[in-house]
């Protein structure tokens, strides 16, 4: 099989939750069977904490099979919900896994193998940690390798 070939979905109920970084999550779903009209008001629910927890409400197009949702507080486990509104009620069709954004702020632990850049040893252009940086990382002037 190609790549050409690859299927567009896969019909396997499932709706994944993945972790972009401390403020926002990415939703991605693939559904069996169509559920209601094609024009039924699609919602994904997020869940703080849990499926007890504090909820909001995100409205999706019914043609789409992703989404990315801002969130309200880094450092938190969130559980998604695909479904639609009826008669004011909640209906879910998918249930996500929970996901963990990661804290918005650097860890206050200090470990003497890993210090902060700019304390300890000098670091020099070149070396391991040097790799891999963007060219916008050097001050205007400095020398690097």
């Amino acid at each position: 099989m190609s790549i050409s070939q690859l299927p567009q979905m896969y019909e396997e109920n499932r709706l994944v939750l993945l972790t972009r970084d401390p403020w926002w999550l990415f939703a991605y779903w693939d559904l069996r069977h169509p559920i209601g009209p094609p024009d039924l008001p699609r919602f994904i629910r997020l869940y703080r904490g849990g499926l007890n927890g504090p909820h909001f409400d995100y409205p999706v197009h019914p043609m789409a099979n992703n989404y990315y949702l801002r969130v309200p507080a880094a450092n938190s486990t969130y559980v998604a919900q695909l479904g639609h509104l009826e008669q004011g009620q909640f209906v879910p069709w998918l249930t996500s896994n929970p996901a963990l954004t990661p804290r918005a702020e650097a860890s206050g632990r200090w470990d003497p193998d890993w210090p902060p850049l700019g304390v300890g040893p000098e670091i020099k252009a070149g070396t391991a940690s040097g790799w891999g940086t963007s060219p916008g990382f050097w001050k205007a002037g400095e020398k690097h390798a």
